[in-house]
């Protein structure tokens, strides 16, 4: 009798197991890993302002990776050229410090004048 019952313990176990494989190989995949974090662009080297100065000194232009960029001393920015992800087809986007950037699409540059290239890895700041 005793070894009835350990006969029928094995051999529930062995049912188990059986019916217990398909449940792991129908499990999800692994979430995909997260994304890289955005650079800390406060660790950037500083490019001097005036290098970059238009409009009188009223706002600082350049170019970079393709983009067209002005920052204005009074807190507006804007950005044109392939954006990457933009709503729409965008081609230019735009705000004020503190706000939700806005997007739209332009036929014309956001600044007409000479602007200098920001080197790789630098940024600029004013105050």
């Amino acid at each position: 009798m005793v070894l009835s019952k350990i006969v029928v313990g094995a051999a529930c176990a062995a049912v188990v197991g059986v019916l217990g494989v398909p449940g792991v190989a129908a499990a999800q995949p692994p979430a995909p890993p997260p994304p890289p974090p955005a650079p800390d662009v406060n660790a950037y080297a500083l490019a001097n302002p005036k290098d970059f100065a238009v409009l009188d000194g009223a706002a600082y232009a350049f170019t970079s990776a393709g983009l067209l960029c002005i920052l204005q001393r009074s807190g507006g920015y804007g950005c044109n050229g392939v954006l990457p992800g933009a709503p729409r087809g965008a081609n230019v986007v735009g705000g004020f410090s503190g706000g939700v950037p806005g997007f739209s699409a332009s036929s014309l540059p956001i600044y007409s004048g000479p602007v200098n290239a920001l080197a790789p890895n630098t940024r600029l700041s004013f105050g």
